[in-house]
């Protein structure tokens, strides 16, 4: 970059140095980059983003449409999942940069397995499930990142069980421990 549009960066700087300790950008060394030796040349560019959030990946809002199956005790379900996934302050692309699918926690037995795949479209999840009644199974959106082993989840509270009688740790470590398993045994999708 030439250093007449170098100079009208607002901020800019090479060599920069923070302690562990350090909590502002006051606390740090740095050589502006206008006053660097050494110029970056093409392709050497580099940009960074600060953000007080380095990571942000939760589920932010989840629906289901239900429809019975004639001559069946089952439901048709559709899952509904808006997840938020942003990395230093930047959204993260879900289309191409994550996996999404949908489980299920059986009441009686506590056990939880695949429902469904999902697919991201018009800037949410979904998926379709044939699912037993709502007084025996708990619908959980997973989203994860590709190419890691970092996921989420959250319960779809419209197609749950009655959770009065087990806790938010026991129902979470049942839904952690098979998405791990499956995580392990896949890779990150």
């Amino acid at each position: 970059m030439k250093r007449r549009k170098l100079a009208q960066l607002p901020f800019g700087a090479t060599n920069v140095r923070c302690h562990s300790n350090a909590t502002s950008s006051d606390d740090c060394t740095y050589t502006p980059y206008q006053m660097s030796r050494v110029p970056c040349q093409t392709g050497e560019e580099v940009a960074l983003r600060c953000s007080d959030n380095p990571w942000r990946f939760e589920l932010a809002e989840s629906k289901v449409k239900v429809k019975a199956i004639s001559g069946s005790d089952k439901n048709r379900v559709k899952v509904l999942c808006n997840f938020h996934a942003s990395k230093y302050g930047s959204d993260v692309n879900q289309k191409s940069g994550m996996w999404g699918g949908a489980v299920v926690v059986q009441k009686d037995t506590m056990k939880a397995y695949w429902a469904a795949p999902m697919k991201y479209t018009r800037k949410k999840w979904s998926g379709i499930a044939e699912l037993g009644s709502s007084d025996n199974v708990c619908t959980v959106c997973v989203a994860g990142i590709e190419n890691s082993f970092v996921y989420t989840f959250g319960l779809v509270k419209d197609y749950c069980f009655d959770r009065s009688t087990i806790s938010e740790e026991s129902s979470n470590k049942v839904i952690r421990d098979f998405v791990d398993s499956v995580v392990e045994k896949y890779g990150s999708k």
